[in-house]
């Protein structure tokens, strides 16, 4: 079973937002954001973390669950 894990429009926003906010110089590739899926018993949560600063923001769009 193959199961996806996306982002809607509103978790794409805020997520970039959060990039913009935390533009490290992390090497040639960056990689220092991350985005988490957290399965819980309503719906998917997900966070988007900076591994140079180690701040994390929930994304989630609460409206679709």
């Amino acid at each position: 079973m193959i199961k996806k894990f996306e982002l809607n429009d509103t978790e794409y926003q805020r997520a970039v937002e959060f990039e913009k906010k935390h533009r490290h110089y992390s090497g040639a590739i960056g990689g220092h954001i991350s985005v988490e899926f957290s399965l819980t018993g309503l719906g998917c949560a997900k966070t988007v973390k900076c591994f140079i600063c180690d701040e994390s923001e929930n994304i989630t769009d609460y409206s679709h669950w």
